[in-house]
């Protein structure tokens, strides 16, 4: 089929960037998506994050998914839409996704406070997250580029071992990885809780050969021997997707200020961590990559795939076609796209900003009260939610400005939860009132 027609049969929306995808959820406005944002906390739970309803000790396998925040939204939601999804995943698993403090390009000649794309791009980083809850940021230590990957890796460990350590196991898996959860948690399930365990896709042992390090100064791979003074590698499994038992991740954890790491070279950092204690890589089989090898069946995880292929492989499974079902290298191969342009790039600012309430007030069909309450940021224009106190209270009224709010200026709004925007609205209608009294423009 061709690759157009191919496209065709998903919605026209599934490859959106992220400030496309959040400037249609504005625009639409969607009433599902306002009534999720009208809990009283959204976000990232981090004891809920995504994935099935179990007890603490029922979680076996927890799953870190690597992903730069700023370019790589399509295959996010391609994940949350497949295999990620509430209906795919099975009980015992979870998954969060690895993002760290955002970075983004930027022109030097272009002044902060009138940089509206990199303030666009915050907005939309801030409503994923709330949408979805499953998106690691700032929440962890670490900057979102390639050079910081390894600390990204150790960062997330860290945490697991904080809120997680319950798990059995963690696997750290990139965004263009098709993951077989439920295969891989009955994997899991049958071999038990293991201590001292690290495995995934050893190319030394598949080829047979020890490896060793990259000097070419040009690749994106290279080990100077100031970094890594040794002539070959440890034995390592690929960083596409691995896994550690707890007690590996705890020890991680606990020592994340003494070990050092190797920039981007996150799978060969984690090998040498685990040396330290003597723990070897061993060889988990069924697990490929789409530039080393072509499609095969019974693969339990497929990386390097396109947001169309993740897609397409999870229509063949549900449609119990094989895994490899219409596979074409040339279509179902990531695209190199997403790698960031020269430039100077930075750590996305905060654009801290602060929700601004006004009020109005009118007379609807002769008899009927209405109070609009006008919504806005001091970089932003106000957004209006009317209020008719006859016929619908005030709790209720006050979650409808709290998910319009958190929709329209989601950086604003940041961690701050209904209630605490109910409180804010409750103390401006209230002047509102006291004002409106005193002036005698309308008996309340």
């Amino acid at each position: 089929m061709h690759a157009e027609a191919r496209r065709n049969q998903l919605r026209e929306d599934y490859d959106l960037s992220l400030v496309e995808w959040a400037r249609q959820q504005q625009s639409q406005r969607d009433r599902r998506l306002l009534e999720s944002l009208e809990e009283d906390e959204v976000g990232l739970h981090l004891s809920q994050a995504r994935g099935g309803s179990q007890r603490e000790d029922e979680l076996v396998l927890l799953i870190g998914v690597k992903t730069a925040v700023a370019t790589n939204f399509a295959l996010r939601q391609a994940i949350r839409e497949t295999w990620a999804s509430k209906d795919a995943l099975p009980d015992g698993v979870k998954v969060v996704f690895l993002g760290c403090r955002p970075i983004a390009r930027v022109d030097e000649d272009v002044a902060d406070e009138n940089d509206w794309e990199r303030r666009r791009l915050r907005d939309a980083i801030m409503l994923e997250k709330m949408v979805n809850g499953d998106l690691l940021t700032d929440e962890l230590d670490c900057d979102d580029t390639y050079l910081d990957l390894a600390n990204k890796v150790k960062e997330f460990f860290h945490l697991a071992a904080m809120r997680f350590g319950h798990a059995q196991y963690v696997m750290i898996a990139d965004d263009d990885v098709y993951v077989r959860t439920d295969m891989l948690v009955s994997h899991f399930k049958r071999l038990g809780p293991q201590t001292r365990y690290y495995s995934g896709q050893m190319l030394s042992v598949q080829h047979a050969r020890k490896e060793a390090p990259t000097r070419d100064t040009s690749s994106r791979y290279v080990l100077s021997e100031t970094q890594y003074p040794l002539s070959e590698l440890p034995p390592f499994a690929i960083g596409a997707y691995f896994f550690l038992s707890m007690d590996c991740v705890n020890f991680i954890s606990r020592n994340r200020r003494r070990l050092r790491d190797l920039g981007g070279m996150d799978d060969i950092t984690v090998a040498l961590w685990m040396l330290t204690i003597q723990v070897h890589a061993q060889h988990f089989p069924q697990l490929r990559f789409l530039r080393s090898e072509p499609c095969a069946e019974n693969l339990l995880a497929f990386g390097d795939l396109s947001s169309l292929a993740i897609r397409e492989v999870d229509m063949n499974i549900l449609d119990t076609r094989d895994f490899c079902h219409g596979f074409e290298r040339k279509l179902w191969l990531k695209s190199s796209r997403h790698i960031p342009e020269g430039g100077l790039y930075r750590v996305l600012p905060l654009f801290t900003e602060s929700l601004e309430f006004g009020f109005s007030i009118g007379i609807v069909n002769t008899s009927t009260l209405q109070i609009t309450t006008t919504v806005s940021t001091p970089a932003h224009a106000g957004i209006k939610v009317p209020y008719f106190p006859l016929l619908e209270n005030f709790a209720a009224y006050a979650r409808r400005v709290c998910a319009e709010a958190r929709l329209s200026f989601p950086v604003a709004v940041g961690n701050a939860s209904c209630y605490e925007i109910a409180s804010q609205l409750g103390v401006g209608l209230h002047k509102f009132y006291q004002r409106i009294q005193v002036d005698r423009k309308i008996e309340l």
